[in-house]
């Protein structure tokens, strides 16, 4: 199913609020027998991405998420494991799609933000 709609949009995408109803069109091309309520989109982060933004944006999503997880671990082990628990939970969850997965994820990476900026954050110095 998933595959059948990167297939169809893959350089491009579906754009952004279009997925459900790829989604949508998907069950009623294949006359699938689910009932509407059972009839969900992905619960993958990443898929969700290239199904939306196609290759050039998922190519572009995976280094904007990859590239910092590489610059905490580096800095600080807490910032690592935390935004490496989060990666990790775009395989399950379409996290960014809800408003705490988003406050969430934004709070980490501006936590990596202050750490690589400043040794030591002003609040925490004596």
């Amino acid at each position: 199913m998933y595959l059948t709609i990167i297939n169809n949009n893959l350089i491009t995408g579906v754009g952004t609020g279009d997925i459900q109803d790829e989604f949508d069109n998907y069950y009623r091309q294949d006359q699938s027998e689910l009932k509407s309520q059972y009839r969900v989109r992905t619960h993958n982060q990443y898929l969700t991405f290239f199904i939306t933004l196609g290759i050039f944006g998922f190519i572009w999503f995976l280094y904007a998420t990859i590239y910092p997880l590489l610059l905490f671990s580096r800095i600080n082990l807490i910032l690592f494991v935390s935004q490496m628990v989060l990666l990790l939970s775009f395989l399950t969850e379409d996290t960014l799609e809800t408003q705490p997965g988003v406050t969430l994820y934004a709070f980490i990476i501006a936590l990596g933000i202050l750490a690589i900026n400043s040794k030591k954050p002003e609040f925490l110095k004596p």
